[in-house]
């Protein structure tokens, strides 16, 4: 039996990137331009476990925007995160365009989680559109790297229970 999996992801990726090129040629000149962005966010919640328990997780992620010319710049963000899934730290960069009633970006994304030892690669396109009372934000993350398997089994245990 055939994989159509692959096909089907090509046409949806190429479907967005036709539809982003289009929103930037079409769209008139910048507004207003980028503006440098230092901001630092802190958030906690439950999460489930491997077994049916859910337990606390949170953390904090640190972002910055810097404009390389009105309509163009660099963003990044770095990102740390612990819970009853283990640990997990973050990296993500990659430019920026705004137009003038939105942004959109294309960013690659790194993330290393403790348990297992596992690496994470993806590309993540966003576009962000606003209007008079709401934004849209639309997003799309694909993973680049392969199945990850760790060396042993990972078992998941009380402590002190």
């Amino acid at each position: 039996m055939a994989d159509y999996g692959g096909v089907e992801m090509k046409k949806i990726i190429s479907t967005i990137l036709s539809i982003l090129v289009t929103v930037i040629l079409v769209v008139p000149p910048v507004g207003s331009e980028l503006r440098p962005v230092v901001g630092l966010l802190l958030f906690g919640g439950a999460e489930r476990g491997s077994d049916d328990h859910a337990g606390a997780m949170g953390g904090s992620e640190i972002l910055g925007l810097y404009p390389l010319i009105p309509s163009w710049g660099l963003q990044g963000s770095l990102m740390n995160q612990g819970g009853i899934g283990g640990y997990r730290v973050g990296v993500s960069a990659g430019p920026v365009f705004a137009y003038n009633s939105g942004k959109v970006g294309v960013f690659g994304d790194y993330v290393h989680r403790n348990r297992g030892d596992n690496n994470f690669f993806y590309l993540r396109g966003v576009w962000s559109h606003y209007f008079k009372d709401f934004d849209l934000v639309l997003s799309y993350s694909q993973p680049v790297h392969s199945i990850q398997r760790t060396p042993q089994t990972v078992v998941d245990r009380d402590v002190g229970g």
